[in-house]
């Protein structure tokens, strides 16, 4: 198989290193629960989201919903598997 510079360290490095991922964040990543709050619709990947009772107040940060939605939705993989972090790249072959 043809492979770029790039790619011969990733495999390398699985090859090497044979990471254990655990299960249950790949699985509340990759198939995420979404919650319906005052007409929006959020990840709730930490399953820690509690707005019960609240409404949507703009802000000087977040103006409307659409923000809301972007700012809660947003998340960075290498956050959810930190051992990845010395090569970043790694994550996108996972």
């Amino acid at each position: 198989m043809e492979m770029n510079t790039a790619m011969k360290e990733v495999w390398a490095f699985q090859e090497d290193n044979q990471v254990k991922l655990d299960m249950d964040v790949m699985l509340n990543v990759l198939y995420p629960e979404f919650v319906l709050w005052d007409r929006c619709i959020l990840l709730n990947i930490s399953k820690s989201l509690s707005m019960d009772g609240e409404q949507f107040i703009p802000s000087n940060t977040i103006e409307d919903r659409t923000q809301l939605e972007a700012f809660i939705n947003h998340i960075h993989l290498i956050d959810f598997f930190p051992e990845f972090e010395d090569i970043p790249n790694i994550i996108l072959y996972w």
